[in-house]
């Protein structure tokens, strides 16, 4: 990956850049919120990709 892409990823930012965007960005990765897309993901996953591959099984969470 060239280094100006990985410069501008929110991994790659210091203090206090890393923190406004974690802030704006937090509410959109809480637990339940990612856990609501999770029934739409596996559905993705489980229909195969439209640009090609065949279906996968997704293995429930224990």
């Amino acid at each position: 990956m060239p280094l100006f892409v990985q410069q501008q990823q929110m991994i790659s930012m210091d203090p206090p850049r890393h923190d406004r965007l974690k802030q704006l960005v937090g509410k959109a990765f809480t637990p339940n919120r990612i856990a609501s897309h999770e029934a739409h993901v596996r559905k993705i996953v489980n229909g195969g990709a439209r640009s090609g591959g065949g279906p996968r099984a997704v293995r429930p969470r224990a």
